[in-house]
């Protein structure tokens, strides 16, 4: 089956949980037998380097790209005010790119078109121009108007409350069209599936988890230091660390030896300025593995934000041991594997139990691994994947 997949950022290097996620599900593509194109564009945010794509991908695909400039821009953003159209979605548009896409299609002929995220099904009237017939199918990575709704929700100051709330209508509105517009939707949660078809989502939905590769990696469960990995350009993951760091003197009358690492893209910038004998802030991590070897237990209370935690996804992957909150665990099938805290007593309760119990933490990391194993491997999900896609 060839297939013509669409991104709003490339899927590598994977600096972050979308990367993750749409690193996976193209391998889930090539597991499942297709003969892929991978379109994408680039931003100054998330930059094309070609040296990132693993040599391996690079034989067993096809791809091309294009830069857009997503800046906000302030004129473009005031003009938005009196439009209904997403500002969102719009600064991910290029003419060059659609034009691309569209010689593209007639030159090759593609049994699907998937759009990697519903931001790059800004995309799907040109597809549609090109070839009317062909189906087209969003793969969602999050319900995302609701995050957008959360950090309006977030803000004291009633005229970015506002702003923030027009920007998820916009988005909101522009969601619906588009899968309504689709032959089907492909959720990573089960949690989102039920939300889109809540919303008035019509159109053929299943959901698919993102795949996992178990790391060759034996954990040390005797280190018991805390630590939180995440990209700190994404608003829930700044959320969840400031949470941590909000009651992390609790925590240290109690336990006076507790020493927390804050690290992930943009850590430095945001919190280096905090590093003490308690915390470090280790910044970028280069290489997972190594990194994760010298932790103890992913501490992620998480308050906002919608779909799967991949950063988690991960961590259970590699047998460490998780403290989250429900909504952290959120798109998770079975969450026997993780401790859930949801107020501040129970997270304190959460850390002074595994802290002080080597037994528990192996327990928890090993049944995190296990149901990774069961849930998540590719497997299983790129023949679904493939059935689901094939069908119309």
């Amino acid at each position: 089956m060839k297939v013509l997949l669409i991104g709003n950022k490339p899927a590598y290097p994977k600096v972050d949980g979308g990367c993750v996620a749409s690193a996976a599900f193209i391998n889930d593509l090539l597991a499942a037998g297709c003969d892929l194109h991978y379109a994408f564009v680039f931003t100054d945010k998330h930059p094309y380097k070609n040296e990132a794509f693993p040599e391996d991908l690079k034989k067993r695909i096809t791809h091309s790209h294009c830069y857009v400039n997503t800046s906000v821009r302030k004129t473009d953003a005031l003009k938005h005010l009196f439009k209904k159209s997403s500002y969102n979605v719009e600064r991910f548009y290029s003419e060059n790119f659609a034009d691309g896409i569209q010689e593209n299609i007639k030159t090759d002929c593609y049994d699907a078109v998937i759009f990697d995220n519903v931001f790059s099904a800004c995309y799907m009237k040109a597809v549609k121009e090109a070839d009317p017939e062909i189906p087209c199918y969003i793969r969602s990575h999050n319900v995302e108007f609701e995050i957008w709704e959360g950090l309006a929700q977030g803000t004291g100051n009633a005229l970015v409350r506002w702003y923030l709330n027009k920007l998820a209508k916009d988005l909101k509105r522009f969601e619906m069209d588009a899968y309504n517009k689709s032959d089907g939707v492909l959720t990573i949660t089960e949690d989102d599936k039920t939300e889109l078809q809540k919303i008035g989502i019509t159109k053929p939905m299943e959901h698919f988890p993102v795949s996992v590769s178990i790391p060759e990696h034996t954990h040390d469960y005797s280190n018991k230091e805390l630590f939180h990995l995440g990209a700190m350009n994404w608003r829930p993951n700044v959320e969840a660390v400031d949470t941590a760091l909000k009651y992390l003197p609790v925590w240290l009358e109690k336990d006076p030896d507790i020493r927390f690492t804050i690290a992930g893209m943009q850590s430095k910038e945001r919190y280096d300025h905090l590093e003490n004998d308690s915390i470090t802030v280790a910044g970028f991590v280069e290489d997972i593995m190594e990194f994760v070897g010298s932790q103890g237990i992913l501490v992620a209370p998480i308050q906002s934000g919608s779909g799967v935690r991949i950063k988690i996804l991960e961590m259970m992957a590699y047998g460490i041991p998780v403290i989250t909150t429900t909504l952290g665990a959120q798109g998770i099938v079975d969450t026997s594997g993780l401790t859930l805290a949801d107020d501040h007593q129970s997270l304190a309760e959460a850390v002074y139990t595994l802290r002080n119990d080597e037994k528990k933490r192996r327990e928890l990391g090993q049944k995190a691994k296990s149901i990774i194993t069961l849930h998540h491997n590719s497997e299983t999900i790129s023949q679904k994947i493939l059935e689901f896609i094939k069908r119309k």
